[in-house]
């Protein structure tokens, strides 16, 4: 009696490997599926494909049901890598479909949890929260805003600024009632370098909240455009006395040509200790020869008949920091010599 043909790869076989026990079947074993699917003739793949596809969204569904974010991470990879692999239009459509289905805010939120706790598997989570373009941004601007710990905080922090994308999303955040969110927004578009967000972050230098306006502050530093560091350069006559502080530690990592003279002006007319001895620390860092002339004439004893006379304290930390600049210029790269452009005529000794 003639033994009846090989069945090993026709779609009855499949169908039925694919129903029977399905709830058991291990995701590799549904990858395994969609490969042998993969060399069946165009025509009769799709009722196939679809009859699988359908199976790993119920498997991410119910791994979002019983909270196994690891089950919806395993199922929308395999999804996402049928799809690079597929040619055929209509079997393409299939994956496309099941990848609609699962690239939504519920399934996002899974993977964007997985982030802090699988950074040897962060490239594939952010290939998922890419795919989605805005969505999955959005919903790590989210994970971010309610972060509890920092080490969460810095891993969502990181992914975001990798994705490049949700610039609207967190620009939109800068109008929040929540000062934490408007904090993580003005950080994350400093540290993305997003230069659209300038007129939006420049009137929050008088934001209520000294979190958010310490934020605003570095995150136009870091834009280093001549309307951000102009404003940089105006927060040295800010009421707040940390925030006129900080600016100055700003203008002397930043190329702002006019930052010797700003500070030059200022130190006349600081009215606080403290900030006089940060801008004095600035002028030191940013070691530049019109800085370093300035230290120099600030460390001199004053000269009798002064109207204006500095402190033993100002003395010496303009003594420290010079000292600190001319180190530095003696060990690393050579400083800017160029003079400040706007550096007064009028002398400190």
């Amino acid at each position: 009696m003639p033994s009846p043909p090989p069945v090993t790869s026709t779609p009855v076989l499949l169908r039925s490997i694919v129903e029977w026990d399905r709830r058991d079947q291990p995701i590799e074993a549904l990858r395994a599926m969609l490969r042998a699917v993969a060399r069946l003739p165009e025509g009769g793949r799709v009722p196939e494909l679809n009859s699988i596809l359908e199976e790993l969204v119920q498997r991410a569904e119910r791994g979002l049901q019983d909270e196994r974010p690891m089950v919806v991470l395993e199922v929308i990879l395999t999804v996402l890598s049928g799809e690079d692999d597929e040619s055929y239009p209509p079997a393409r459509a299939a994956f496309q479909m099941a990848r609609r289905r699962l690239l939504t805010s519920p399934y996002l939120c899974a993977v964007a949890r997985l982030l802090p706790r699988l950074p040897e598997r962060r490239k594939e989570l952010l290939r998922i929260l890419r795919s989605s373009g805005e969505e999955g941004a959005d919903v790590v601007i989210e994970h971010l805003a309610t972060a509890s710990s920092s080490s969460d905080r810095r891993a969502y922090y990181s992914a975001l600024a990798r994705m490049k994308s949700g610039e609207e999303s967190l620009m939109q955040r800068l109008d929040d009632r929540r000062w934490y969110v408007v904090r993580n927004a003005a950080e994350l578009l400093g540290e993305m370098e997003v230069a659209a967000a300038e007129p939006r972050l420049v009137p929050l230098l008088t934001h209520e909240d000294e979190r958010v306006r310490r934020a605003v502050l570095g995150s136009l530093g870091r834009l280093g455009t001549a309307r951000a560091l102009h404003a940089v350069q105006e927060s040295l006559r800010s009421p707040d006395p940390a925030l006129r502080a900080q600016a100055a530690g700003v203008l002397a990592t930043s190329n702002w040509p006019y930052t010797v003279a700003a500070l030059g002006r200022r130190l006349r007319e600081e009215p606080d200790e403290q900030v006089r001895l940060a801008m004095v620390a600035a002028l030191g860092r940013l070691g530049t020869d019109q800085a370093m002339k300035l230290l120099e004439e600030l460390s001199d004893p004053p000269r009798r008949g002064m109207g204006w006379r500095r402190r033993g304290a100002l003395r010496s930390a303009a003594a420290d920091a010079l000292a600190v600049a001319r180190a530095a210029r003696a060990s690393g790269p050579a400083h800017a010599t160029a003079a400040d452009p706007e550096v007064a005529d009028d002398s400190w000794a």
